[in-house]
């Protein structure tokens, strides 16, 4: 455990620095996860199509570095990010921090499957909401490892999201109705941290969830490969539950890609993982995943997707990596006064909603 921590600490930040021409230090795409999605995790994982990226809310977070004085000016930093509202776009909080850090700015949200189509639909951001301006710091018990279990955010859009482009909600709830408690009990209990709350690893063991990323596709720090969308199944490794504000997630590897990586000369590089541009990616459950295909997003499965984790944190080297995800159960509160506060307050499901869901349904 302590390996791990210290290597997520050393991360998040270099994520953000890249070799420049000539060796200088850039900062460039990606950054802000630690180590979002690598590379062949994206390759053993799959490219998404613009019509998946719709189904599951998945947009890409341009940040400007035209201020900054050390980074490169031809492409943006990239983050990921999830739609919850159809204005309202949930991602992780240093994808703001670090790039103010090196005078950068969160300039706009991209809607495509490619952050850097000049002809993609956009919106500019017009207001962030972050857990730190509602009172929640990072010290607030029930992180894993220490580690900052706040590092979410809430961007207000400018204009709404394109029409297709599918709202995702959040899993406030699902573990009340999956132990089939009433409505009112759920809104009482669920996220609340309590001695009775009861999380999803109790339930169900780890989780199986989906992550998308527009994280960097080859695990090379001297160059910049973020800016298209990959997904990759991740699966909990551990405890998933109200009362931790953050958790543990490892790739799915395939048994081929497992041994290919067991070769000499080694080639961990074949493993996969998320990487650099992935911080803020969504990880979602979902009841229809494609049936035997563990690769296979949530919307190509024709059932419905709910956030569980957020994307904040990666080991290095991305192959194979370790990634830490945010909780925002945990941050119910700080979501649900956010949300209303940007005028868009996140919809609350109803029993009979997640009895549909569980039943393979949209909610």
């Amino acid at each position: 455990m302590a390996s791990i921590v210290n290597s997520l600490s050393l991360s998040r930040r270099g994520l953000f620095y890249k070799a420049a021409e000539g060796g200088a230090a850039v900062a460039v795409a990606g950054a802000m996860v630690f180590d979002p999605f690598a590379t062949l995790a994206v390759v053993d994982g799959r490219a998404v199509p613009n019509s998946e990226a719709a189904a599951v809310g998945a947009v890409g977070l341009w940040i400007d570095l035209a201020g900054c004085s050390v980074c490169r000016h031809d492409v943006p930093a990239a983050c990921s990010g999830t739609l919850v509202a159809r204005d309202l776009v949930l991602s992780a909080r240093h994808c703001l921090d670090i790039p103010r850090e090196l005078n950068g700015t969160l300039d706009k949200v991209v809607f495509s499957n490619n952050l850097l189509d000049p002809n993609a639909p956009s919106a500019k951001v017009a207001a962030v909401r972050t857990p730190a301006d509602y009172g929640f710091t990072a010290t607030d018990s029930g992180s894993v490892g220490g580690l900052d279990g706040t590092d979410l955010m809430l961007i207000k859009l400018a204009t709404p999201a394109p029409a297709e482009w599918r709202p995702q909600r959040m899993a406030f709830g699902l573990e009340d109705a999956i132990l089939g408690l009433s409505s009112s009990k759920a809104g009482s209990n669920a996220g609340s941290g309590g001695d009775k709350a009861v999380g999803l690893t109790e339930l169900i063991g780890n989780p199986s969830l989906m992550v998308y990323g527009f994280g960097d596709s080859v695990d090379d720090f001297a160059s910049y490969s973020s800016g298209l969308l990959h997904r990759l199944p991740l699966v909990a490794s551990s405890e998933v539950g109200p009362a931790k504000t953050n958790f543990f997630a490892k790739p799915v590897v395939s048994n081929a890609a497992a041994a290919a990586a067991a070769q000499p000369p080694a080639q961990s590089q074949r493993l996969p993982g998320t990487c650099n541009g992935d911080s803020g990616s969504a990880a979602l459950l979902g009841t229809g995943t494609g049936g035997a295909d563990p690769a296979a997003g949530p919307a190509s499965g024709g059932g419905a997707s709910v956030v569980v984790g957020v994307v904040s944190a990666t080991s290095v080297p991305c192959a194979g990596s370790t990634t830490v995800l945010v909780n925002p159960g945990s941050l119910r509160a700080f979501l649900t006064k956010a949300s209303a506060d940007l005028g868009s307050p996140l919809p609350v499901a109803s029993e009979a909603d997640w009895k549909r869901f569980l039943n393979g349904g949209a909610l």
